[in-house]
């Protein structure tokens, strides 16, 4: 299975990868189809990747802006990698044609905070390509 239309129309993911002791760690992200499987954004030195860097496994569940996933919801097997460059840019439109004008407002929100703090780099230079089981 490469898609499934329960994500595709999904506005929030729960993004769960594992620790080293397999205890698991959910994140909501926003997530867009990318290729043959889905994509977000995220920081280079996110735990995700981090995590990501010792085990590629991973689950989706659709969850609200909070992260709370419904009782009963489907959970979806995948595999996920990090990319970078080209890749991560082409992830980044896929987010920002089917989130529309929410990205554009939450991205113009990060590039004024990096300008203010400083902070890391406001445009997301590094996306998680995930692949269903």
């Amino acid at each position: 299975m490469t898609h499934d239309p329960l994500l595709d129309d999904a506005r929030y993911v729960s993004f769960t990868t594992f620790r080293r002791d397999g205890r698991p760690v959910p994140t909501a992200v926003w997530i867009a189809r990318h290729g043959s499987g889905y994509g977000f954004t995220t920081e280079l030195d996110s735990g995700k990747v981090r995590r990501l860097a010792h085990t590629p496994r991973a689950t989706l569940r659709i969850c609200d802006v909070r992260g709370r996933v419904a009782d009963g919801a489907d959970t979806w097997e995948c595999t996920a990698r990090v990319v970078a460059g080209a890749d991560a840019l082409a992830v980044r439109d896929a987010i920002a044609r089917k989130y529309g004008l929410t990205y554009r407002l939450f991205a113009a929100y990060m590039w004024v905070n990096h300008l203010l703090r400083r902070t890391r780099n406001a445009a997301p230079d590094t996306a998680v390509v995930v692949t269903l089981a």
